[in-house]
């Protein structure tokens, strides 16, 4: 194997994906464009997993201080709140599954619908229940707590996009080369220089990791200057399943 002849397809190569505008759209551009259009849309939203239906209300946004239902269960968290002017109203958004729980305000006994195909809307009955428990009452349990750093949506979603790019890369970047190449005649033009089989695919194969791990720095780098993204790991460990993935 001469690393002369290796070299030069090496370089021939890199020159090629660089001059190939296509490509450095594909690689550089789409994966920050992919990253940074998610995080837009979706990373300054606060998500509510349970919307409660109130009624009778004026309006459909409420103020929850003002909402004659159980203090405990006005406090509790992850719970949105939407007003209906009546009973029907509420009852055609559960039917549906717009809602998951519908509640009368007003004193006591509180009357509250609730459909029995829906797994959020047993898990907010548990909870309204709960909340009519008198606080005096002593429950034979005790609370431990965990302190970590919530998972933003665009940390969870920024290693998916980077396999993507990779794969993605990985398969056009040398399956659909060596495809095009024979198309083209190159291939044949090759056979009759010096160079080898083992030393054209092995000198693809160096020069496909070596743009992978160019872009995964330049996408990396340019995404985290943005977003500040936070690896819950080491990166040691990264790099080595980066490599073990080619």
């Amino acid at each position: 194997m001469s690393f002369k002849r290796l070299w030069a397809i090496f370089k021939a190569r890199n020159y090629e994906f660089f001059r190939d505008r296509s490509a450095f759209g594909w690689n550089f551009l789409f994966p920050f464009l992919l990253v940074a259009g998610f995080g837009i849309i979706f990373g300054g939203k606060t998500y509510t997993e349970y919307k409660i239906g109130i009624f009778p209300s004026a309006t459909e946004q409420v103020s929850v201080a003002e909402l004659n239902i159980p203090q405990r269960f006005k406090d509790t968290q992850y719970l949105k709140f939407i007003g209906f002017p009546d009973a029907a109203a509420g009852m055609e958004k559960l039917k549906h599954h717009r809602i998951d729980f519908l509640l009368q305000t007003g004193r006591g006994p509180h009357q509250y619908w609730v459909s029995d195909t829906s797994p959020k809307g047993y898990v907010v009955e548990q909870m309204f229940k709960a909340s009519l428990v008198p606080t005096e009452s002593k429950f034979n349990a005790v609370k431990k707590e965990i302190k970590g750093n919530a998972v933003r949506y665009i940390d969870w979603l920024f290693p998916g996009i980077l396999a993507m790019n990779m794969m993605f890369s990985a398969l056009w970047g040398v399956g659909y080369v060596v495809v095009r190449y024979r198309k083209n005649g190159v291939l044949k033009r090759l056979k009759v220089t010096p160079l080898n089989a083992f030393e054209y695919l092995t000198a693809q194969a160096i020069s496909r990791i070596f743009l992978l791990m160019f872009t995964l720095v330049i996408v990396w780098t340019g995404c985290d200057l943005i977003f500040s993204f936070r690896v819950q790991g080491a990166y040691l460990d990264l790099f080595v399943i980066y490599q073990s993935a080619h």
